[in-house]
């Protein structure tokens, strides 16, 4: 059976959707959440800082995560080698160096 959910950025909406991802009813995958994006370096000190951050926002405020590591290609290696971690939502970039989770929360 397939149900529609609309209004799920509304109070009610993200409610009824964070719980029924917590039952395991639906997947983050299905869920209209925004998606962010976390450019990075692999293993580095200011990106697992980011990363953790993110997942603690994460518990309150779903969002699908992607992770892109820059290493494995060249443009974007040049492009974000210095402003790394850099975080995107919905392909906006938002943060570079850092994560400020009250924007964050206000945004998603």
């Amino acid at each position: 059976m397939n149900i529609l959910i609309t209004g799920a950025n509304g109070f009610v909406g993200r409610h009824l959707v964070r719980r029924l991802l917590r039952t395991g009813r639906i997947d983050a995958g299905q869920a209209p959440f925004s998606r962010l994006t976390l450019v990075d370096l692999g293993a580095d000190d200011s990106v697992d800082d980011a990363r953790v951050r993110l997942e603690a926002i994460r518990r309150t405020h779903p969002f699908v995560l992607r992770e892109v590591d820059i290493e494995a290609d060249d443009a974007l290696f040049k492009r974000y080698l210095e402003r790394i971690p850099v975080v995107a939502l919905d392909g906006e970039e938002l943060f570079e160096l850092f994560v400020d989770d009250e924007i964050l929360r206000q945004r998603l």
